[in-house]
């Protein structure tokens, strides 16, 4: 199954984040990150600790989307 929620981005890089959730995720579960202005992000669960997460993205951001990711632009 499927189910979409809210998160926030703590922190982000061209290879991964870390995210909280509202309910706790577990270590190898798939996620789809949807930021404003660009496509989903596929991503692998790699640690956990509550509703904390870090996730890696399956493909790294290009430099440029990564960029304006990070400028908020």
């Amino acid at each position: 199954g499927t189910a979409r929620e809210s998160v926030e981005v703590l922190d982000i890089s061209a290879g991964g984040a870390r995210i909280r959730t509202l309910s706790p995720l577990r270590t190898g579960q798939i996620v789809w990150l949807r930021l404003p202005r660009f496509e989903p992000i596929q991503a692998s669960i790699v640690w956990t600790r509550d509703c904390e997460s870090g996730c890696e993205f399956v493909r790294a951001l290009h430099p440029a989307v990564f960029e304006n990711i990070a400028q908020g632009t």
